[in-house]
């Protein structure tokens, strides 16, 4: 007891703790709004954090995350009391393993076509019933200031996963992935789910479906929806449809959108 109180002794919450009080309101299914983090820089992350945004979600499927690009971008998270999801292509094991280690509240999982690709990925996440590695001496540990026994109870209890659904594949087995313990969120990807379709854009009226028939695959479930929206109109469009969370853009879409504007604004005459 006296190390884990030694380990307290800064005030700030441990990453469990705000990875607990996040998927609290995931699972509440609370009105959250995100954006992607693409740029792996722990100022980027630092920066938003004072913005009041609800999670960010760093993305290393599609920008350049590696193991010590993780670390520092969820250090800076947690110094700003930040929940910081991490989306890991592929479902990859020892990497949903050292996100967890280094402080992620939850994994977001890219295309997830069925059950069974649920269940793996909750079981890589989880120490109980799953087959995650187990050292209590990393950052999501306190640095050892818990004992295993502790570790592994309070971070199944915390961690997150959240399945993406972008495949026709799993738009057919919606029902059934929202049914797996341990998935907390169906995160909706119309881009790549528009791709496979063969839509010529993300509001063709097959993705529509798809993203309703997912909506109400997560009610049934009891579970939240989330989507990405590109703007503010959009992101209020989804809501009223049934998007309880929301990913708004992504870092580098506002530093383009923003400075694109202010410089247009000033080279304009008079």
């Amino acid at each position: 007891m006296a190390r884990r109180e030694e380990a307290d002794m800064t005030g700030l919450p441990s990453p469990l703790e705000i990875a607990a009080a996040f998927r609290d309101r995931v699972r509440a299914r609370d009105r959250l709004t995100g954006t992607f983090v693409k740029t792996p820089s722990p100022h980027i992350v630092e920066i938003i954090g004072h913005t009041g945004v609800d999670f960010i979600v760093l993305d290393g499927e599609h920008a350049p995350f590696d193991r010590t690009a993780l670390d520092t971008c969820l250090m800076a998270a947690m110094s700003v009391g930040l929940p910081a999801l991490v989306r890991m292509p592929g479902g990859d094991r020892p990497l949903i393993g050292a996100a967890l280690d280094l402080g992620a509240a939850a994994i977001v999982a890219p295309h997830v076509p069925d059950a069974d690709q649920a269940r793996a990925i909750v079981r890589a996440a989880r120490f109980a019933e799953g087959d995650r590695g187990v050292s209590p001496s990393t950052r999501a540990g306190r640095y050892g200031g818990m004992g295993a026994a502790d570790y592994i109870a309070a971070s199944d209890a915390a961690t997150g996963i959240w399945a993406q659904i972008e495949d026709p594949d799993a738009v057919a087995a919606l029902d059934d992935i929202a049914a797996v313990a341990g998935i907390d969120c169906l995160f909706v990807g119309r881009v790549d789910l528009a791709h496979a379709l063969g839509a010529a854009h993300v509001n063709d009226p097959a993705v529509d479906r798809a993203v309703a028939a997912a909506i109400r695959a997560a009610d049934t479930a009891g579970l939240p929806t989330a989507i990405f929206a590109a703007s503010v109109e959009e992101a209020r469009a989804w809501r009223e449809r049934g998007a309880a969370v929301i990913v708004l853009a992504t870092d580098q879409a506002m530093l383009r959108t923003a400075l694109s504007r202010d410089v247009a604004t000033l080279r304009a005459p008079g």
